[in-house]
Protein backbone atom coordinates (compact mmCIF):
# COMPACT_ATOMS: atom_id res chain seq x y z
CA UNK A 1 0.00 0.00 0.00
CA UNK A 2 1.24 3.48 -0.82
CA UNK A 3 2.29 5.37 2.30
CA UNK A 4 0.80 8.85 2.95
CA UNK A 5 4.24 10.49 2.80
CA UNK A 6 4.52 9.51 -0.87
CA UNK A 7 1.60 11.76 -1.77
CA UNK A 8 2.04 14.73 0.58
CA UNK A 9 2.23 18.09 -1.17
CA UNK A 10 3.42 21.17 0.71
CA UNK A 11 1.28 24.16 -0.32
CA UNK A 12 2.02 27.65 0.94
CA UNK A 13 -0.98 29.73 2.07
CA UNK A 14 -0.39 33.42 1.33
CA UNK A 15 -0.19 34.27 -2.36
CA UNK A 16 -0.58 30.64 -3.35
CA UNK A 17 -4.03 29.92 -1.91
CA UNK A 18 -5.06 33.48 -0.98
CA UNK A 19 -4.57 36.88 -2.63
CA UNK A 20 -2.65 38.25 0.34
CA UNK A 21 -0.36 40.82 -1.27
CA UNK A 22 -3.29 42.46 -3.04
CA UNK A 23 -5.18 42.59 0.27
CA UNK A 24 -2.21 44.08 2.13
CA UNK A 25 -1.82 46.83 -0.47
CA UNK A 26 -5.55 47.55 -0.32
CA UNK A 27 -5.41 47.73 3.47
CA UNK A 28 -2.58 50.26 3.32
CA UNK A 29 -4.62 52.42 0.96
CA UNK A 30 -7.65 52.23 3.27
CA UNK A 31 -5.40 53.46 6.05
CA UNK A 32 -4.42 56.45 3.89
CA UNK A 33 -0.96 55.19 3.02
CA UNK A 34 0.78 54.73 -0.31
CA UNK A 35 0.92 51.21 -1.73
CA UNK A 36 2.19 49.85 -5.06
CA UNK A 37 0.04 48.17 -7.66
CA UNK A 38 0.26 44.38 -7.51
CA UNK A 39 2.49 43.99 -10.58
CA UNK A 40 4.89 46.56 -9.11
CA UNK A 41 5.55 44.53 -5.95
CA UNK A 42 9.00 43.35 -7.01
CA UNK A 43 10.51 42.70 -3.58
CA UNK A 44 9.22 39.97 -1.29
CA UNK A 45 10.47 42.05 1.65
CA UNK A 46 7.48 44.30 2.32
CA UNK A 47 9.66 46.74 4.24
CA UNK A 48 11.01 47.59 0.80
CA UNK A 49 7.95 47.10 -1.41
CA UNK A 50 5.60 49.03 0.89
CA UNK A 51 8.22 51.59 2.00
CA UNK A 52 7.64 50.91 5.69
CA UNK A 53 10.09 51.33 8.51
CA UNK A 54 10.62 48.46 10.93
CA UNK A 55 8.23 49.74 13.59
CA UNK A 56 5.61 50.70 10.97
CA UNK A 57 5.92 47.29 9.34
CA UNK A 58 5.53 45.37 12.61
CA UNK A 59 2.44 47.37 13.57
CA UNK A 60 0.93 47.03 10.10
CA UNK A 61 1.46 43.27 9.96
CA UNK A 62 -0.10 42.88 13.40
CA UNK A 63 -3.20 44.65 12.07
CA UNK A 64 -3.11 42.56 8.87
CA UNK A 65 -3.18 39.34 10.90
CA UNK A 66 -6.33 40.22 12.79
CA UNK A 67 -9.04 37.62 12.35
CA UNK A 68 -11.31 39.87 10.32
CA UNK A 69 -8.55 40.65 7.82
CA UNK A 70 -7.54 37.01 7.36
CA UNK A 71 -11.12 35.82 7.01
CA UNK A 72 -11.77 38.44 4.32
CA UNK A 73 -8.92 37.29 2.07
CA UNK A 74 -9.94 36.29 -1.44
CA UNK A 75 -9.07 32.94 -2.93
CA UNK A 76 -6.67 32.74 -5.86
CA UNK A 77 -8.93 31.35 -8.60
CA UNK A 78 -9.02 27.57 -8.68
CA UNK A 79 -7.11 26.99 -5.44
CA UNK A 80 -9.85 25.52 -3.28
CA UNK A 81 -11.44 23.43 -6.03
CA UNK A 82 -8.03 21.95 -6.91
CA UNK A 83 -7.15 21.21 -3.29
CA UNK A 84 -10.56 19.56 -2.89
CA UNK A 85 -9.96 17.42 -5.99
CA UNK A 86 -6.53 16.36 -4.76
CA UNK A 87 -7.97 15.31 -1.42
CA UNK A 88 -10.81 13.43 -3.08
CA UNK A 89 -8.31 11.63 -5.32
CA UNK A 90 -6.29 10.42 -2.34
CA UNK A 91 -3.46 12.94 -2.53
CA UNK A 92 -2.46 14.68 0.68
CA UNK A 93 -1.95 18.43 0.24
CA UNK A 94 -0.79 20.16 3.43
CA UNK A 95 -1.02 23.92 3.80
CA UNK A 96 2.30 24.98 5.35
CA UNK A 97 2.23 28.62 6.39
CA UNK A 98 4.65 31.03 8.00
CA UNK A 99 1.81 33.05 9.50
CA UNK A 100 2.25 33.71 13.23
CA UNK A 101 0.84 31.02 15.52
CA UNK A 102 -1.90 33.31 16.84
CA UNK A 103 -3.32 33.41 13.29
CA UNK A 104 -4.03 29.67 13.29
CA UNK A 105 -7.71 29.83 14.27
CA UNK A 106 -8.68 32.32 11.56
CA UNK A 107 -6.51 30.53 9.00
CA UNK A 108 -8.21 27.25 9.85
CA UNK A 109 -11.67 28.83 9.72
CA UNK A 110 -11.01 30.25 6.22
CA UNK A 111 -10.29 26.77 4.89
CA UNK A 112 -13.18 25.16 6.77
CA UNK A 113 -15.64 27.69 5.32
CA UNK A 114 -14.63 26.54 1.84
CA UNK A 115 -15.19 22.85 2.40
CA UNK A 116 -11.58 22.05 3.27
CA UNK A 117 -12.03 21.02 6.88
CA UNK A 118 -10.10 17.79 6.17
CA UNK A 119 -7.08 19.67 4.78
CA UNK A 120 -4.14 19.67 7.19
CA UNK A 121 -2.87 23.14 8.18
CA UNK A 122 0.64 23.47 9.61
CA UNK A 123 2.15 26.62 11.14
CA UNK A 124 5.87 26.45 10.34
CA UNK A 125 8.71 28.68 11.47
CA UNK A 126 10.02 29.02 7.91
CA UNK A 127 11.91 32.22 8.61
CA UNK A 128 13.17 31.49 12.13
CA UNK A 129 11.37 34.50 13.55
CA UNK A 130 8.75 33.13 15.95
CA UNK A 131 9.25 34.02 19.61
CA UNK A 132 7.31 33.13 22.71
CA UNK A 133 4.87 30.29 23.19
CA UNK A 134 2.11 29.56 20.68
CA UNK A 135 -1.54 29.70 21.80
CA UNK A 136 -2.88 26.60 23.59
CA UNK A 137 -3.55 23.79 21.14
CA UNK A 138 -1.38 25.28 18.37
CA UNK A 139 1.89 23.59 17.43
CA UNK A 140 4.74 25.14 15.49
CA UNK A 141 6.62 22.94 13.03
CA UNK A 142 10.37 23.27 12.51
CA UNK A 143 12.63 21.86 9.81
CA UNK A 144 12.96 18.42 11.37
CA UNK A 145 9.18 18.19 11.68
CA UNK A 146 8.76 19.05 8.00
CA UNK A 147 11.45 16.57 6.99
CA UNK A 148 9.58 13.79 8.77
CA UNK A 149 6.52 14.55 6.64
CA UNK A 150 8.46 13.52 3.49
CA UNK A 151 6.78 15.74 0.93
CA UNK A 152 6.56 14.83 -2.75
CA UNK A 153 6.68 18.53 -3.74
CA UNK A 154 6.72 22.01 -2.19
CA UNK A 155 4.73 24.85 -3.81
CA UNK A 156 5.67 28.35 -2.64
CA UNK A 157 5.93 31.90 -3.92
CA UNK A 158 8.43 33.37 -1.46
CA UNK A 159 12.12 33.29 -2.43
CA UNK A 160 13.26 32.88 1.21
CA UNK A 161 10.91 29.91 1.64
CA UNK A 162 12.04 28.39 -1.64
CA UNK A 163 15.64 28.85 -0.49
CA UNK A 164 14.70 27.09 2.75
CA UNK A 165 13.23 24.15 0.83
CA UNK A 166 16.29 23.90 -1.42
CA UNK A 167 18.95 24.29 1.27
CA UNK A 168 17.27 21.79 3.58
CA UNK A 169 16.83 19.15 0.90
CA UNK A 170 13.21 18.93 1.94
CA UNK A 171 11.81 17.98 -1.48
CA UNK A 172 11.61 19.33 -5.04
CA UNK A 173 10.15 22.83 -5.29
CA UNK A 174 7.73 24.54 -7.65
CA UNK A 175 7.44 28.33 -7.91
CA UNK A 176 3.95 29.83 -7.91
CA UNK A 177 4.44 32.84 -10.14
CA UNK A 178 4.19 36.27 -8.49
CA UNK A 179 5.85 39.57 -9.45
CA UNK A 180 8.42 39.32 -6.64
CA UNK A 181 9.75 35.93 -7.78
CA UNK A 182 10.01 36.49 -11.54
CA UNK A 183 13.82 36.53 -11.37
CA UNK A 184 14.02 33.52 -9.06
CA UNK A 185 15.83 30.37 -10.23
CA UNK A 186 14.63 29.84 -13.82
CA UNK A 187 15.55 26.15 -13.64
CA UNK A 188 12.64 25.41 -11.30
CA UNK A 189 9.20 24.50 -12.61
CA UNK A 190 6.78 27.42 -12.42
CA UNK A 191 3.00 27.73 -12.53
CA UNK A 192 1.08 30.94 -13.18
CA UNK A 193 -2.34 29.53 -12.34
CA UNK A 194 -3.88 26.67 -10.41
CA UNK A 195 -4.80 25.04 -13.72
CA UNK A 196 -1.12 24.94 -14.65
CA UNK A 197 -0.21 23.85 -11.12
CA UNK A 198 -2.67 20.96 -11.21
CA UNK A 199 -1.28 19.74 -14.55
CA UNK A 200 2.28 19.71 -13.16
CA UNK A 201 1.26 17.89 -9.99
CA UNK A 202 -0.71 15.27 -11.92
CA UNK A 203 2.33 14.61 -14.12
CA UNK A 204 4.51 14.22 -11.02
CA UNK A 205 2.02 11.77 -9.51
CA UNK A 206 2.04 9.76 -12.73
CA UNK A 207 5.85 9.83 -12.89
CA UNK A 208 6.06 8.62 -9.28
CA UNK A 209 3.86 5.67 -10.14
CA UNK A 210 1.08 6.66 -7.77
CA UNK A 211 -2.55 5.96 -8.52
CA UNK A 212 -4.33 8.65 -6.50
CA UNK A 213 -7.88 7.59 -7.27
CA UNK A 214 -7.24 4.23 -5.59
CA UNK A 215 -5.49 5.50 -2.49
CA UNK A 216 -6.98 5.66 0.99
CA UNK A 217 -6.22 8.74 3.06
Amino acid sequence: MTQPSQRRIYVDYDDVVTETARALAAQLRREGRWAPEFEDIREFDLHVSFRLGSAEYDAFMARAHRDEELLALEEIPGACATLRAWLDDGLAPVVVTGRPPYAYAASRAWLDARGLDDLLLVIADKYNRFTGDPPPGVSVAHLDDLRRMKFLLAIDDAPPALDFVASSGLCPALVFDRPWNRAYDPSLPRARTWRELNAIVRKMVDAAGLEPATLCV
